[in-house]
């Protein structure tokens, strides 16, 4: 069928677009580590509280593990506790909504290193790894959803709606392919679309302000760019997901 043509044609680069996400989340992920520990990049100011400094640690040596497929389902592990913590400490006491709290980008992480964690287990936990990818998928998707819904009726939030052209598109395609995502209806056709979307948002509105994703405010544009990607290629049937074990893809 032509629903699935997306699945079956991209099914096959799977593993790949795995290997990219991993490693591209670690790195983006580890930048968070030197910017507290070293003030790069960015030329920030180091951090100076024993809490800050353990978190950067954490983020440095887990972000690199993590990129390079040493011990990535314990680095994976890690940091998605540390992500966790962070967003119940830091984002969850300003308000409900991670898009409002700023605690959106927290709470990907903390999903998606979950989910790697898994993928990466020995055989016995490895069971769990399509629970993780189910619960990434819609998280992702909800969360992706909120950016079409605040730019066609400011919800949640305060504010008007979007009036040009280019975001009122942007928010149909957010809230369309953010429903069809989190329910894993066609995920494959809506995933693809929510990852060029995401590419496109970028280098419009991120890549051209400076090099680092983390200093351009892009690093949520390019995570949910790549995670999409990678959920292009695998697809989202929830009864399948829940009843294979993939191949593991390190």
């Amino acid at each position: 069928m032509a629903f699935h043509f997306m699945e079956r044609f991209l099914g096959r680069f799977a593993p790949h677009a795995h290997r990219l996400l991993r490693v591209t989340a670690g790195l983006m992920f580890a930048m968070h580590g030197t910017q507290k520990l070293f003030g790069w990049p960015g030329g920030k100011e180091t951090a100076g509280a024993p809490m800050m400094i353990a978190a950067g640690v954490i983020e440095l040596v887990c972000g690199l593990l993590i990129a390079g497929g040493l011990l990535t389902a314990w680095a994976a592990l890690v940091a998605s506790g540390e992500m966790a913590v962070a967003y119940f400490m830091a984002h969850a006491p300003q308000g409900f909504w991670p898009i409002l709290n700023q605690g959106e980008l927290t709470v990907l992480y903390c999903f998606l290193f979950l989910f790697i964690a898994a993928h990466a287990a020995p055989a016995r936990w490895k069971r769990y790894e399509p629970y993780t990818y189910v619960a990434l998928r819609i998280v992702a998707g909800l969360m992706f959803l909120m950016h079409g819904t605040r730019k066609l009726w400011a919800w949640p939030g305060t504010g008007e709606p979007a009036t040009a052209a280019l975001s009122i598109t942007a928010g149909w395609i957010e809230v369309i392919t953010g429903v069809l995502i989190a329910t894993g209806l066609f995920t494959g056709w809506a995933a693809f679309l929510a990852s060029g979307t995401m590419a496109v948002a970028y280098w419009l509105r991120h890549g051209p302000n400076a090099l680092w994703p983390i200093e351009n405010r892009g690093e949520l544009a390019v995570l949910y760019c790549f995670l999409f990607l990678y959920m292009a290629c695998r697809g989202g049937r929830l009864l399948r997901e829940l009843s294979q074990r993939p191949a593991q893809d390190r």
